[in-house]
């Protein structure tokens, strides 16, 4: 480490020679002993400045120099965990915007299918004509006017929109009790399906359209009772 009295020897060095080349310039010597006078004052202040700052920056105590590192650790620290927060954030908003993003695509793109049919369907003619009509574009059209419905009132409700009661009062998810099996209808099984896994991945889609089913028959027994 360099010591004060070595930089007042630097600094006198560089005031001699100065003073040497000032004197070697053309000029009146009036005007060389007012420059030099103005030097030695300049170079005098600045050693009185330097000596200033050897005492506060050479100090045998390292203790200031010590908090100053310390604050910076902690503050350095502080800003890396900020930005950690800040990463995990964008990761969250990047992801959201990717799904509303996704949402869009299937919007816009479901809603340039002229082939789809009315719904609800109110026939097994009508149930054969839509499973042969299914095209993966055709699929996540209905897939998506479903997800819709489903966002206002559970399949339970909504069902009958889907299919009417004539219709769905044929089937069970199974085909058990002398009733048709659902699930061979791919096409509309799968449209249920994954609009309902859509809606609640949680919950398990089969149980939701057998029970959407049998709210539809307990309401023809309940009108047909009440017609008595």
């Amino acid at each position: 480490m360099v010591g004060p009295r070595q930089i007042r020897r630097i600094v006198k060095r560089e005031r001699d020679q100065l003073g040497e080349r000032l004197r070697s310039v053309e000029g009146s010597q009036n005007s060389v002993e007012v420059s030099s006078q103005v030097l030695n004052d300049c170079i005098q202040e600045d050693i009185e400045v330097d000596q200033e700052y050897i005492e506060i920056f050479f100090t045998e105590d390292p203790s200031p120099n010590e908090q100053v590192i310390s604050v910076l650790r902690e503050e350095m620290k502080l800003l890396r965990e900020q930005n950690a927060v800040l990463m995990q954030k964008l990761d969250v908003m990047a992801e959201k915007l990717a799904e509303a993003t996704a949402l869009i695509k299937v919007s816009v793109k479901v809603e340039e299918v002229p082939a789809a049919m009315s719904l609800p369907i109110k026939s097994e003619e009508e149930l054969d004509r839509f499973e042969e009509s299914l095209t993966p574009q055709i699929k996540d059209f209905y897939i998506n006017k479903v997800r819709k419905m489903l966002g206002s009132c559970p399949l339970s409700k909504c069902l009958k929109n889907i299919i009417d009661e004539d219709t769905i009062k044929l089937y069970n998810l199974d085909g058990t009790c002398g009733k048709k099996r659902l699930k061979n209808r791919a096409g509309i099984y799968s449209i249920l399906k994954e609009a309902l896994e859509q809606i609640n991945p949680i919950d398990s889609a089969d149980r939701s359209i057998r029970k959407a089913i049998l709210n539809v028959k307990n309401n023809i027994t309940k009108k047909k009772t009440r017609n008595k």
